[in-house]
């Protein structure tokens, strides 16, 4: 037999195998080797085994000898990452394990497979986790080799709650048999609660041919062993000088430990102080808690759509955003402290005798008989957003990595001013969009009685922002089907597909390339910490082929075209079709501006400053202050430039305590995650007022302005029998499985036709609902984001179902109805239900 070499990312050694209970140098064995063999001389119940170290290359008469001494039977042969199991990233689940492994050469085999595994993997991480900086020896692959355990039982366990950051309580899952698949998501366990030595049965899976099936019987452990693992799981935390998560293995009456790992950014509470006044949580805009880079670019002292108030003459004196326990609040101003609000007719003369409200009054008017309503939409198309793409654009050519450091904190500075220029002028455009679609939901509502959702069937297909993305990928996808060797690659969905089609076919590779330039920057949201669609690019190729696979959706346009014609032959009297036709007019002017102006003021900025922080974040982890490039975005602006104009890496202790920052705020972020906080701070906001007693150009601005408030913020729908009803934003049925996606970090996992349930989306996720096939979320209104995009690819939607996140589940067949506002759990044969 010739010596086999399985290499890595390192150079190729000649060292022999290891034996477990000495793998204890993790840059060798890595991390999973070496935490078992230091559990191993500190007495714990390992199974036993070897190494093969990372880079080694070893002989088959090794490894038969070795085998030979663990015994007969099988064995589990099993990826040991050197940067694997780390305090600040884990990677749990992302490597190879290959179970019931037996003889010389099938070892050999399945260590080759997770040593080529990684290496694909290693990219492939990053790119989920958008942290490609910080994994430069992710491919250094050891590989551990041991006995098989005939498991009765299996699982994993933590010695603190991952999702809430409790130290005092044990989280325990357990299936029957092996537990890789339990390990990998693949199946449900029963979930054990341990506390002050009380176990607590929380949920058991339901059986599929049983959905209402006894949760708290037939466990598959015993109290007794439940009691066993939380002991073994707090042991292993004393041993190690930190929370864990390991799994084990049930043989009989023995226990053993298969793996220990620290659990990563375990969360804690951060510190809130709750600024006085009415503060009103924004989820619909921000579902995630927001970074710190993105508060600190997007927020302003000074607070927000001051021209807009200026300019139309609104009651508001002006906006406030914060972020309070890293959750983006709202506040106005002047605060009514929850008053009751004067009757109509003494507002109506108040507001004409107080100085300050009657130059509001004035600047309404003007607003109103200058035209501006008409003027600003016009300047918006022919000037404005010209002018704004000029300059992201000369932004987007900048060479970052040209600069020194302080022209790049200088041109930090220059893109927040950019930032806070673009969102004025996002406000100032946001009147126009809602006295649009008030006043026709109005004359809706009197002349044909449609709910305000319905009214938007007769602007279905004009917002032409919203699906733009989709429309020039499947161009390209169009283009790629006459290419035959670029098809194929991209069909065949591997790794880095986007940099082979540059290398096979140039001029595909341009048409891509230009696509990321014009769409790639904006980011999944409008927190600047997040990432953008140029650093997922597994994403785009993923989304190319299924345009290859799939016609893209037919344009609703047509449909709109109907309803308008059968609204229009309801309105008999010529008043009151004119009425209507004068509203839809306008509104047909107005909708394309939400979408058409949140990505040109509001994404693309963010973006770009994206970018500025990703470079920031990479100085200062060349230069050991930070981990990685990505953790630029646990620090604020002027953290960043502090950090890289003082030098941090010389200053004694300055870079350590910036490491010791970005794990307790991801720590901090992760517990708000788990613990959101209260939809709002301070005392409710008083009753709307009545406005019928201002003069009519006040009146129109200013009651649009209310109706818009009142329609993204909702009160949450209840759920019926064993449905929940949300909002119908959407119409359309569709029958299909779940795929719960709570973060844009996991849009990949969205496959072909599942129903999209997350907590909302943002214009940046629209290029995954051609990918969809309905779209749940757990806040949002008619007028929100998600609604308009759904819409503009006519995907059934249904928003605002309250915990849609938490109470729906992966796999799960459901029929979403975005005429009737429901999603009902499949339990009965199927029925002709449009798919």
């Amino acid at each position: 037999m010739q010596p086999a070499v399985i290499t890595t990312a390192r150079a190729a050694v000649t060292d022999g195998l290891i034996a477990l209970d000495a793998a204890v140098d993790p840059h060798r064995c890595g991390h999973k080797a070496a935490a078992l063999a230091q559990m191993i001389r500190l007495g714990f119940d390992v199974p036993d085994g070897f190494v093969i170290p990372a880079g080694a290359t070893v002989s088959p008469l090794a490894i038969a000898a070795a085998l030979g001494r663990l015994g007969e039977g099988a064995v589990a042969v099993r990826s040991s990452g050197v940067a694997e199991d780390l305090p600040h990233a884990s990677f749990a689940g992302h490597y190879t394990t290959v179970l019931d492994v037996r003889g010389t050469e099938a070892v050999l085999a399945a260590a080759a497979a997770c040593v080529a595994q990684a290496r694909s993997e290693g990219s492939a991480v990053g790119d989920r986790a958008g942290d490609r900086a910080s994994l430069p020896s992710s491919t250094a692959m050891a590989v551990l080799v041991q006995k098989m355990v005939a498991a009765d039982a299996a699982g994993v366990a933590f010695s603190a709650n991952p999702l809430t950051g409790d130290r005092a309580e044990v989280r325990i899952s357990a299936t029957r048999g092996l537990g890789d698949r339990l390990v990998g998501g693949e199946v449900d366990g029963d979930e054990w609660s341990v506390r002050d030595g009380r176990a607590v049965l929380l949920a058991r899976p339901k059986a599929p041919a049983d959905p209402k099936a006894d949760r708290t019987t037939d466990s598959v452990i015993s109290l007794e062993t439940v009691q066993r693992i939380a002991s073994l799981v707090r042991k292993v935390e004393a041993a190690r000088g930190a929370p864990q998560d390991i799994e084990w293995a049930l043989q009989g009456d023995r226990l053993v430990l298969l793996q220990a790992r620290p659990i990563t950014a375990l969360p804690v509470a951060p510190v809130i102080e709750t600024p006085k006044g009415s503060w009103i949580k924004d989820a619909a805009h921000f579902p995630e808690p927001v970074t710190p880079y993105g508060a600190s670019t997007n927020l302003r002292d000074d607070g927000f759509g001051r021209a807009m108030v200026e300019e139309w003459g609104l009651f508001p004196d002006g906006f406030v955003a914060r972020a309070i326990g890293h959750e983006f609040y709202l506040h106005v101003e002047p605060d009514d402290g929850g008053a009751k609000p004067p009757p109509w007719w003494v507002l109506g003369l108040v507001a004409r005798i107080v100085p300050s409200l009657r130059r509001k009054l004035s600047r309404a008017r003007r607003a109103i008989e200058g035209g501006l309503l008409h003027k600003l939409p016009a300047q918006w198309d022919n000037e404005l957003k010209p002018a704004m793409l000029r300059q992201i654009r000369a932004f987007a050519a900048i060479d970052l990595t040209r600069l020194d450091d302080a022209d790049l904190c200088a041109h930090l500075e220059r893109l927040r001013q950019f930032s806070g220029e673009a969102m004025s002028l996002h406000f100032r455009l946001f009147v126009p969009h809602l006295v649009g679609l008030h006043e026709l939901a109005r004359v809706c509502k009197e002349l044909l009685g449609l709910e305000v959702h319905e009214t938007f069937r007769f602007l279905q297909g004009l917002s032409s922002a919203s699906s733009a993305p989709t429309r020039d990928l499947a161009q390209i996808a169009a283009f790629a089907l006459s290419r035959p060797a670029a098809r194929a690659l991209i069909a065949a969905r591997g790794e880095d597909v986007l940099g082979g089609v540059a290398r096979i076919d140039p001029e595909l590779g341009a048409r891509l390339a230009a696509y990321l330039a014009t769409w790639g920057v904006r980011t999944c949201g409008s927190d600047a910490g997040t990432p953008n669609l140029e650093e997922r690019p597994k994403l785009v190729a993923d989304m190319l082929a299924d345009l290859m696979e799939r016609e893209l959706a037919s344009t609703p346009l047509q449909e709109r075209e109907s309803a308008v014609a059968q609204a229009r032959a309801t309105l008999t009297d010529p008043k009151a079709r004119r009425r209507f036709d004068e509203a839809l007019a306008y509104a047909e002017i107005a909708y394309p501006l939400r979408e058409d102006n949140v990505l040109v003021t509001d994404q693309l900025p963010a973006g770009l400053l994206r970018r500025v922080g990703l470079e920031l974040g990479r100085r200062l982890a060349e230069r050991g202050v930070l981990a990685s490039a990505q953790d630029a975005a646990m620090l604020t602006a002027d953290e960043l430039k502090e950090a890289l104009l003082s030098h941090a890496e010389t200053r004694e202790g300055q870079g350590n305590d910036l490491k010791r920052t970005v794990p307790r705020r991801r720590a901090e972020i992760a517990w708000v995650r788990a613990n959101p906080g209260p939809a709002m701070y301070g005392p409710a906001p008083g009753p709307t007022p009545d406005l019928r007693g201002l003069p009519e150009p006040a009146r129109r601005i200013n009651e649009a302005l209310l109706w818009g408030f009142e329609q993204e913020v909702v009160p949450p729908a209840t759920a019926a029998d064993d449905g929940l009803v949300g909002i119908p934003a959407s119409p359309g049925v569709y029958r299909g499985r779940v795929r719960v996606v709570t973060s844009a970090e996991y849009l990949w996992q969205l496959r072909s036709g599942e129903v999209l349930v997350c907590p909302t989306t943002s214009p940046a996720w629209m290029m995954v609902f051609q990918r969809a096939g309905a779209l749940v979320t757990d806040v949002g209104s008619t007028l929100s984001h998600a609604a308009i995009i759904a819409r503009e690819h006519a995907l059934p939607a249904v928003v605002a179902v309250p915990h849609a996140t938490s109470t729906l589940q992966d796999g799960e067949e459901v029929i979403v109805d975005g005429i009737l506002g429901t999603v009902s759990r499949v339990s009965t044969p199927p029925r002709d239900f449009a798919v």
